[in-house]
């Protein structure tokens, strides 16, 4: 509740008392999700290192208990503060161990894994891989009918590729095709 309303220091406090709680009964599920969360809040207040440290505790804890799912999600989120640093070498390894590890049936992490991998290729000016990763996404979605607020996002995120490449006509296509599937979901924003 607190990190929902922006009270992200005494979020903070909460999540290191269900830290420590858990240490003393040694529940490393419990371990794991307290450092997850702690990483979030840390990553909304753009402390990169703090956050990047905390997914790699969660990690440590996850791989632990074998719990695939989330090793993906704390890689996911390892990724994402490299991202944030433009050490992109460093996040493109992170999002390549989480997509050899992420379920295929997780649409969602699947989908947010190509929207951050091409994110990465298109910060390194390599649009054409940047592309097939935001393709490969939006048309996992668009073939099991779901998830339409993420193919939106990958949608335009085609479209920006190919504006900054400056092929108008294909960008114009894109960026009416992300604000149709953004309408499909209500999303006023996105429009």
């Amino acid at each position: 509740v607190d990190r929902s309303m922006g009270e992200y220091e005494r979020a903070l406090g909460h999540y290191e008392s269900s830290y420590s709680l858990s240490a003393a009964f040694d529940d490393k599920p419990s371990i794991a999700l307290a450092e997850m969360l702690k990483a979030g809040v840390y990553f909304r207040l753009s402390r990169w290192d703090l956050a990047r440290k905390a997914y790699e505790n969660a990690l440590a804890y996850y791989r632990a208990v074998n719990d695939d799912a989330n090793i993906a999600l704390a890689l996911m989120g390892i990724g994402e503060t490299y991202f944030r640093q433009r050490r992109y070498g460093e996040a493109l390894n992170s999002f390549t161990q989480a997509q050899h590890t992420l379920d295929s049936d997780d649409l969602i992490s699947d989908a947010r894994l190509h929207l951050d991998l091409g994110n990465v290729y298109r910060a390194m000016n390599d649009g054409n891989t940047a592309l097939r990763y935001f393709r490969d996404g939006a048309n996992s979605l668009r073939a099991r009918k779901t998830a339409k607020k993420y193919e939106a996002l990958l949608l335009f995120s085609i479209g920006t590729v190919y504006h900054e490449s400056s092929r108008w006509d294909e960008a114009k296509r894109f960026f009416n095709e992300a604000v149709g599937a953004a309408k499909e979901v209500g999303d006023k924003i996105s429009e």
